[in-house]
Parts: structure tokens; sequence; C-alpha cells
């Protein structure tokens, strides 16, 4: 970070570098042993200064771009950036002759890049005084971004800030010629490269300090936003505004033009981030979502919902544009395998381990229903007869809607189907035969739920499969450090032996309407017993790290379920339900419904709840140990044995209401 304690010492140590390139009037150490030096850095950013000293070029000796090499070293000290700057004049001029005759700079650059898995390569580069220009990107008409094309966004944004806002690209240096050294860098390495023209009043720190200054705030920020990003997503530049419609909370819009020109389609997924706070990432996965909004868009823009913009900027409600990262997480869509009998856990087959990153926390996610369930850290099965699939047992299938045919379509996905042009005529007429009309969904008929031609229609609309999303990993919540959190493990593991544990995964839905402002949750009386609780004993729901504690009453009008909760077509959906009131599915980082969490019986409350039952059998060990036996030591000890073992038998019935749900 740059500010008013460190300005002193960036100032001194520019001008003590520069010495070392402007001895021999800017022909550099004629001593050295190589016309350029390396020095590594730790994160995957390199800066190079080809034009650091004097260099030949067609014949005649060219200036040096002053301070590019005391700004690319001072700039690696503050961020650690690997840097790589010319120390003598050679006669070479790496941004002009071919890679076999510069010395061999390009080719060092290249070995650097390919060993130290460089992911952006920033070219730094001087102009006159007299350019119109603060700063020319040079990016070859963008061809050298490898398809990053937010670079240049992000450029100009960052350096407004610090009042530099002549930020051009491409309007006089293209980095375009055939041996240009950015060029050869996107050509050979397959990395996003940028050519950086700066103007000579924001070099010069001897003259010009406070411009050099900001230039060097400007270069600091822009390259710790690149160390943070993720290459292997779209990502875009966009100023941020307050959308009119904030339901449902995770939702986020883009003009049309925006939409059509990036190819964004809904419910994709999308983590915002603010340009000017960039270390403080966020965990929200927002979807662009459809809402029947009759604001006026405008490119350039995206608009999110109140609580969105408040995750993304806090409380600050400054004039000033506010600007974000808008990253598009990369979905990868598989198909859905059946797994072993018995297995409980969602696992991907070892030919993806090679092509998924395990070591990331992921999301499933059923795009159509925008159903989520966050997953954390993928397991690999050890069967490699099936190939490019994740395994889902049925219930599994059941609480993420991916079995077919489905049950219940929403009103617009029907339409889409019935427009879909992989559908034969055919098929479109099955469908429309096979599901009726209520009016904001369709619903199939009873009796066709297990048919065949459904299946294979919607196997064809490839509805069959599901995606893997990418999100940021945020740590558990839940947990202490240190002697607190083993004592709760140890307290926990002691209930899971006296009460025993039960959990299920549950899709979240909305309660009753009166039991928004109540710290309840409904579910099914099926779904009750299974976890083996009675009407207002306490749930710990959990999900992505968050936990809350509610009583649990029961869901006891089916028809007042099914009116809130679209998806909801029978008993068997309704069961999979969770009914949470929303402030407590925002207290769990749920923004949308039907997300996945996990709901498990509060064992500690039930042991509490049960202190009556152990009372008496307390009591009566610990009477007939002292009348039985005179040594205290053996009191003890006989004490230490059965009272635990009386409490143990007393909460035998606790254990047997979710044993027998397991036989």
């Amino acid at each position: 970070m740059i500010n008013n304690k460190s300005r002193e010492y960036i100032v001194r140590n520019t001008i003590l570098f520069e010495r070392a390139f402007s001895v021999n009037n800017y022909d550099g150490d004629s001593k050295a042993d190589y016309g350029y030096k390396y020095e590594k850095g730790t994160i995957p950013v390199l800066i190079s200064a080809p034009h650091s000293v004097n260099h030949w070029r067609n014949g005649k000796i060219k200036c040096a771009d002053i301070f590019t090499g005391s700004i690319a070293r001072m700039i690696h000290l503050l961020t650690g950036c690997h840097v790589f700057y010319k120390t003598k004049n050679d006669n070479y001029d790496p941004n002009y002759d071919p890679i076999d005759g510069d010395g061999d700079y390009k080719n060092s650059l290249i070995d650097v890049i390919r060993k130290e898995n460089i992911r952006i390569f920033i070219d730094l580069h001087g102009a006159a005084e007299n350019r119109e220009f603060d700063i020319d990107l040079g990016t070859d008409g963008s061809n050298n971004l490898c398809g990053n094309s937010f670079i240049p966004d992000l450029f100009r944004v960052i350096f407004s800030r610090y009042g530099i806002h002549m930020v051009e690209e491409n309007k006089i240096f293209t980095a375009s010629p055939q041996n240009n050294v950015s060029r050869t860098m996107a050509a050979v390495c397959g990395i996003p490269s940028i050519q950086v023209e700066v103007n000579r009043k924001y070099r010069e720190v001897s003259k010009n300090e406070e411009e050099f200054l900001s230039f060097m705030k400007g270069l600091y920020s822009v390259i710790s936003i690149l160390n943070d990003c993720e290459w292997d997503s779209d990502t875009y530049v966009f100023e941020a505004e307050k959308s009119k419609i904030h339901i449902p909370i995770d939702k986020i819009e883009f003009s049309r033009e925006d939409a059509e020109k990036y190819g964004f389609q809904r419910n994709d997924s999308f983590q915002v981030n603010s340009v000017f706070n960039h270390s403080n990432k966020t965990e929200f996965i927002a979807r662009y979502k459809h809402t029947g909004n009759n604001q006026e868009f405008v490119s350039g823009k995206v608009y999110l919902t109140n609580k969105l913009y408040k995750y993304v900027f806090g409380d600050n409600e400054a004039e000033e544009k506010k600007y974000v990262l808008v990253n598009r997480k990369k979905a990868i869509t598989l198909p859905i395998g059946i797994p072993k009998a018995g297995s409980e856990r969602i696992m991907i087959c070892p030919d993806l381990a090679d092509k998924i990153d395990l070591s990331k926390n992921y999301q499933l996610y059923n795009r159509n229903d925008d159903i989520d369930y966050y997953l954390g850290k993928l397991a690999v099965t050890r069967d490699t007869t099936a190939k490019g699939k994740i395994f889902l047992n049925y219930y599994q299938r059941h609480i993420m809607n991916v079995n077919i045919p489905k049950k219940v379509i929403l009103k617009d996905d029907f339409l889409k189907y019935l427009g879909s042009d992989v559908l034969s005529e055919e098929d479109k007429g099955i469908l429309k035969r096979s599901y009726k009309d209520q009016h904001s969904y369709y619903e199939i008929e009873q009796n066709l739920i297990g048919d065949d031609d459904l299946k294979n229609i919607f196997k064809k609309l490839e509805l069959d499969k599901i995606e893997l999303i990418e999100v940021n990993d945020t740590g558990d919540k839940t947990k202490a450090k240190g002697l607190r959190e083993r004592h709760r493990q140890f307290i926990y593991g002691i209930l899971s032996f006296l009460i025993k544990r039960k959990s299920i995964c549950l899709r979240v839905g909305r309660p009753y309407p009166t039991d928004e402002n109540s710290d309840i949750v409904r579910i099914m009386p099926t779904t009750m017993k299974i976890l083996g609780i009675g009407e207002t004993d306490k749930l710990i729901v959990r999900h992505r790290g968050h936990e809350v504690i509610l009583r649990a009453l029961p869901f006891d009008s089916f028809e007042v379920l099914k009116n809130s909760n679209v998806l909801v077509y029978d008993d068997a959906d309704a069961s999979t339900l969770i009914g949470i009131p929303s402030r407590y599915r925002v207290e769990l980082g749920i923004y949308s419904l039907n997300s996945i969490v996990t709901a498990e019986r509060d064992m500690k409350y039930l042991f509490i709840k049960n202190s009556n039952v152990q009372l008496l059998p307390i009591i009566a060990v610990i009477f007939t140990i002292i009348q039985t036996f005179q040594d205290t030591a053996a009191r003890i000890l006989l004490s230490c044995i059965l009272v635990p073992l009386a409490i143990y038998v007393s909460l035998s019935q606790e254990r047997l209401k979710v044993d027998s749900d397991s036989k």
C-alpha cells in the first residue's frame, strides 16, 4: 500500500535505482556480464523494461526511456512481481530486433514466463512529454490480450482514480510490429500481454514527484488486482448501480447490448468484487436473471440488488462512481452417473481429476431450476469404468431436481423448450400433450412421470446434466481456533455417542407467511421422524460454513406449501423441503430459494431436554455405590464408569429414534 509513510522511501529508492541505468550517459554499466537482468518475484506478474538504457535501432542510437527501469524495480519491491530489464547498451533493441537477434532478451523472457507460470506480462515504455496522452496501452487491437479485454478498462478506471485520465488504447503505440516484445509474449506464451507507454511527466520523479507518485499508486493497484484475477474465467469491469428491483437478492442485471456482446445467458453465475477494495473478495454468487424489471439499463453498467451492493461496497455511500470486477464463473457441465448402492458422498470420475482443480471448493448447480448445492472439496471415486461423470445417488438427484422427465417446468423454460432447434415437431407435440398449464408453470400428467419418450426429449435438451462451479474459499465460520475448538469437538463427540448424530440435506423454500418473524423452520412430519425430533425441538441448519439454530415445526398443509414453492409437485418433493424465514436465509449466506442446506438435530438441546430422564438413574447409581462401597477411591472409580453408563442407557430411546430409521 502506497501512503504518506512510504512515499519518501519510494521516491528515494527510485532515484537511487536510476543511477545504475544513467551511468555513461544512459549506456548503463558496460562491465555488466549480460545486457539484461532478471529479478525473481513471488506473484505471477512480470514487468519488463527493455528501453531502460540507450539502444541501437537501424544503425542509430535511440535514447533510453528514462525511469522505466527504476520504476520496474521499485514496483518489484512493492508488489513482489517478477522484473526484467536492460542493464547496458549492448547494441540490441529487444522491441525491434528479431527474436534470434535481440541479445537473447525475448527468449530469456519466454523461459521465465514458462518456468514461473507467469499469468500476465507488462512491457513498460516511455513517451515524450508532448504526447497527447498520459498512458497509451498497446494491445495490437486486443489481440495481445488473449481474450482478457477487461485489462485496458481496469487501467482506465484505476488510473482515473489517481488523477490520470488520458489513458488511451492503441492511440500511437499499438504493440503490433512482428518483433514487438509484448506481441511476442502473447503469441509464444499465450498469456495476456500489454505494452504501457507512460508520458515522461509521470516518470521523471526528480521533477514531477506528485505526478510520479500518482502513477506508482495506479500501477501498484493494477498489479495487485491482476495478481488476484481468476484467469480461467471471464472477467469484466463495469460501473455499479443499484437495481430498482431487489428480489431475488442474488439477482444481477446487464443491458441487452452487454448481454449480447459478452454472451451472457440466464442463470450464468458471477462473483462481484469492488475494484477499489479488491482484497476483500466476496463469497456471494450472483445469477443473471430476467425479472421483468422495466428499468432502463445502460451499456457498461451492472445493476445490483441492495444486499449485493452493500455486500460489495459496505456502508460506503460516497457520491463517487463505483466500479466492480465481474467474474463469470466457469461452469463445467457433467453427465450424472449412478453410484454404488449405499453411497452418500458426491464423487467425480478419476479421469476428471486432471481437468478439475481438487484444491478448490465447488458448488453443484442446476441451471434450469436455479438449485445450488455447496460441496466444498471434491472427492474422486475409485471406479475407473465410467468416464467424465459425477455420481449422485437417488436422493441427491431428487433434491437437485435432475431426475427426468421433470414433474414441474417454469413457464418461460417450457416455452423455450418448445422453441428449441434440437427438438422435432413430434417431440414438441409430446411435450404439449404431457404437461398442463398451471399459469406460472407447467405440470406433468400423473401417468407420464416415468415415460421413456419424455426422458429422451429431456436428454436431447441436456437436462440430465448438471454443472460444477468453482467458488471462493471463505473458510468455516462455525469453527473457532485452538483450545476452544478442541473443546467443542470433544463435547460434540460425546454427544454423538450418547444421543447419536442425524442429519439430512434439504432444499430451502418458503415457510408459512406467519413464520417470517419467528425463529422456526418448517419441515415435513416424515422428515422430522427421520431426524428423530418432535415439534419445537431444535435443528442446526448449516450452509457454506454458516449455521443457525431454530425450532422445527411441521408443514401441516400441503396446499399452502405447494402454493408458496413452485417446484413442489407431490409429497416426495415436499419431504425434501425446509422452510426458512428470509432473515435466517440471509444469515446462512443464502440469497435465493432452492439452495441445499444440511439440517441436523441439536444433540445438546436433546441432552438437556432429557435431563429428567437421566436424573433418577444417576441418583440410583450413586446411592448404590455409596451404600455398597466404603473405600473413597473405589466409589470415585465406579462413579466414573457407572454414571456415564447410566446416562447412555437412559438416552437409548433418543438413539432408537434414528437407529430404527436406518434399519
